[in-house]
């Protein structure tokens, strides 16, 4: 663990040094794994369920547990994202949960397109 810390203190780093109205990319996203850390993304969502949502933006796609408003596939949002525990029943699995957001915008719903579990993180 002191390993893994380590390795993502430059970028938590960098989270702390940005302000509230900075948003990361979701590649920057994907790589915060510590408990309790919070940053903000912007991107469309382009998957819904009850509870969780895929957002994309340029750099790829992550999958949100909102605990916010619903969102619509093809809303632009911007979300203040907390990083949750680890999965008890896979580690390297790290929740990403809404805490609050915003929509921005809206974009017609994107063509369909294939795409793979190991695609959404």
């Amino acid at each position: 663990m002191f390993k893994a810390f380590r390795l993502f203190s430059p970028l938590i780093a960098l989270l702390a040094a940005r302000t509230a109205a900075d948003a990361i990319s979701v590649s920057e996203a994907l790589a915060v794994t510590e408990t309790g850390a919070r940053y903000e993304i912007a991107g469309e969502v382009v998957s819904t369920t009850r509870y969780w949502n895929a957002v994309r933006d340029e750099s790829g796609i992550i999958q949100v547990r909102n605990w916010t408003k619903p969102w619509d596939i093809g809303d632009v949002v911007s979300i203040e994202i907390e990083v949750d525990a680890p999965s008890p029943t896979d580690p390297n699995y790290v929740r990403q949960i809404a805490r609050r957001s915003s929509v921005t915008g809206h974009r017609p719903p994107p063509p369909p397109f294939e795409a793979f579990a190991d695609d959404v993180h």
